[in-house]
């Protein structure tokens, strides 16, 4: 058994569950997707079934949207622990329907509010909240990401170590010339990030493959190979009409690029979907055939033993429809 930090495994991540709830008629601006795990069980299995029967060895949590509906209104403190144990729940279903083994990471984002107007200490309860909530439902592992403000980023994985015992994973959304949103380079906010012990950091979403590669390969430096190197890219710059122009088979091809930087774990993010994952766990397991590599792993963590399972969580049955 592999612990958090051994980058001797890849892992092959999921891509985005928005993209595909949104393509199931889960409009952004009318529903509230942290509690479509709540409501609508069967729409969120079902994606997170298709991205472990592409080939995922890790399953992300549906629960990226929390700190944003906490922050906004949308979610209530009381809600949290029912959302992180259904989003935790129904990734773990899908694993077992498809009989593969599945790393099940916990997602929390981005307030997405200035930190001024909510302060640190109510910021702080809300991350650390979740990640509690998260690890009780079964997590393996916390995934902070899409962070564009490297205040936020260090005041989250601060709080969240301090309320759990999970690795956690830091991913920064950067842009092309390798910076935060807030202009911190992406460089000093990794190291910062070590230095508080983050077990993994990278890039998810930024502005495309190229911007998430680059940023791999400056993190590559920092990394001294006992912490992830994640790369979680979109399928492109969203287009007019909202779509993602990369391909699946365009996508696979930063594949071999990914894991000459570095990356140990590799997945997708916005506009990607199953079809993205199949084929880029195909390049992927290829390119490590000729190197004469392992396969991907399937079980890099510890897998967490401390399941919550017993709740007052109602969650709808699972033939709601939408």
């Amino acid at each position: 058994m592999l612990a958090a930090g051994d980058a001797s495994s890849l892992i092959i991540a999921d891509g985005a569950m928005g993209t595909m709830l949104l393509a199931a008629g889960f409009a952004y601006d009318t529903h509230v997707y942290p509690l479509l795990n709540l409501t609508h069980p069967t729409a969120v299995l079902e994606i997170h079934r298709q991205y472990a029967a592409a080939g995922a060895t890790l399953l992300t949590t549906n629960t990226f949207g929390t700190s944003y509906h906490l922050a906004h209104g949308r979610i209530e403190p009381s809600q949290v622990r029912c959302i992180a144990q259904a989003a935790t729940q129904l990734a773990q279903e899908a694993a077992s329907l498809t009989g593969r083994a599945a790393l099940i990471g916990g997602s929390i984002g981005p307030l997405g509010k200035a930190l001024a107007g909510i302060g640190a200490h109510q910021a702080g309860a809300w991350f650390a909240m979740q990640a509690v909530a998260l690890q009780a439902a079964g997590a393996d592992v916390l995934i902070l990401e899409t962070l564009t403000s490297n205040q936020e980023a260090l005041l989250a994985l601060q709080a969240i170590q301090s309320a759990t015992s999970l690795p956690v994973w830091v991913l920064f959304n950067v842009n092309e010339s390798g910076t935060l949103l807030d202009g911190t380079p992406i460089l000093k906010a990794a190291q910062q990030a070590l230095d508080l012990g983050a077990a993994g950091i990278g890039a998810n979403c930024s502005s495309g493959l190229w911007a998430v590669l680059k940023a791999v390969q400056h993190l590559a430096h920092l990394n001294a190979g006992y912490a992830r190197l994640i790369a979680r890219p979109s399928a492109g710059t969203p287009q007019q009409d909202g779509r993602y122009p990369l391909t699946p088979s365009d996508f696979a091809e930063c594949a071999p690029a990914l894991l000459k930087a570095g990356a140990n774990v590799i997945g997708g993010c916005c506009g990607s979907t199953p079809s993205h994952i199949r084929a880029l766990c195909a390049s992927l397991h290829a390119v490590l055939a000729q190197s004469g590599s392992t396969s991907a792993h399937h079980n890099p963590l510890q897998p967490n033993k401390s399941r919550d399972q017993h709740s007052p969580c109602h969650i709808a049955q699972r033939d709601a429809q939408p």
